[in-house]
């Protein structure tokens, strides 16, 4: 059991709060889920398909953490509390960066990365999302395509302002990688 006294709630945290106009002191005592929802981290953002693995991987590691959900940009967002460290993040990402590379995964085309820009650090575990099923959604992998033509040709008749687009390969194919510019 997490005692919640022993919570720091990080700067990030208490902004969000404010911005909800709430105190985080107060949530701890009158409200304590919504209190551990505000001080819950991104660990994690993933395809739908995948969440049950994912929190199977994230509650093996860390039992006594609680993981919230929410949905972003077509993506399922894993958030954790108390928020990892670090090396508590990387130990998530090696465990799923495994399972990924078995041979017997069930998602060939499934692919985990770590982005680092502006906006901070971020993992992903997903499933690329087929030409026909993309929205204009940030952050994700469309595809596959025959050939890095085919992803390149793709991506400048359909990635629109504000979002931009590389080629890559992955799993023996080309994909489109989508992300805000």
């Amino acid at each position: 059991m997490i005692n919640l006294d022993q919570i720091q709630p990080s700067p990030k945290a208490i902004q969000r709060a404010k911005a909800a106009g709430l105190e985080l002191d107060d949530l701890r005592e009158t409200d304590p889920e919504r209190f551990m929802l505000f001080c819950a981290e991104p660990v994690l953002y993933l395809s739908e398909t995948l969440r049950d693995l994912a929190s199977r991987v994230f509650f093996a590691a860390f039992p006594y953490h609680k993981l919230f959900e929410q949905a972003e940009d077509g993506l399922l967002v894993f958030k954790s509390f108390p928020a990892l460290s670090p090396n508590e993040e990387e130990k998530i990402v090696s465990a799923l960066g495994r399972l990924v590379d078995h041979e017997k995964f069930p998602h060939p085309l499934a692919y985990l990365r770590t982005v680092s820009d502006e906006a901070g650090k971020r993992h992903y575990f997903a499933l690329p999302i087929a030409q026909k099923d993309w929205q204009g959604e940030p952050n994700q992998l469309v595809g596959p395509f025959e050939s890095e033509v085919e992803a390149e040709d793709w991506g400048k008749e359909n990635v629109t302002l504000g979002l931009d687009f590389d080629s890559l390969r992955h799993a023996g194919n080309w994909f489109c990688e989508v992300f805000k510019t």
